[in-house]
């Protein structure tokens, strides 16, 4: 699921070379990429609010399933050096305020080749109740009308798709 933007990347060319030997468009909602999420009102109080879950939450990952951590470390490295801090610098999630936030989705949407959904994962136990309720909300309100512009590069690569995808989306935030 938590793919690296190479991988993300090597999956949406694979779509669009297969889409291109059919002669069919490749659309930009023919990729899905997913991140854990959360927002607050400064990058130093989002850490502070949901660095000690997380860590809970990569240590029992690490312990059941430290297959998920293999492209989130270099080849000489063990899993004791997967951090929270390595895991946030690598972007395996996007932790901080909502101008962090974006430029970290931005950077991820522009490093993949893009993507037409975005999963983020905000439900789980990182953080109390009320501020994931709270981080939920300064996504709608300070995330999502940041990144409105975003088209996968490979779409432009390919030309324009018979379908727009990140206009009829668009249009959905707007209304």
């Amino acid at each position: 699921l938590f793919r690296s933007p190479r991988d993300v990347k090597h999956l949406g060319d694979a779509i669009d070379k297969v889409a291109a030997n059919k002669g069919l468009a490749s659309h930009d909602s023919d990729v899905t990429a997913v991140r854990g999420v959360y927002v607050a009102d400064t990058d130093a109080q989002a850490v502070a609010d949901v660095e000690r879950d997380w860590v809970r939450h990569i240590e029992f990952n690490k312990k059941h399933f430290p297959v998920n951590y293999k492209d989130w470390k270099a080849p000489e490295q063990s899993l004791d050096d997967v951090t929270f801090r390595s895991l946030l610098d690598a972007g395996l999630m996007f932790v901080g305020s909502a101008a962090t936030v974006a430029e970290r989705i931005r950077q991820f949407h522009r490093d993949s080749g893009g993507f037409g959904v975005f999963l983020m994962v905000t439900g789980r136990d990182w953080g109390t109740a009320a501020q994931r309720a709270k981080s939920m909300t300064l996504f709608a309100q300070d995330v999502i009308s940041r990144l409105s512009d975003l088209v996968p590069a490979r779409r432009a690569a390919w030309g324009a798709c018979e379908h727009d995808a990140a206009t009829e989306r668009e249009s959905r935030f707007r209304d």
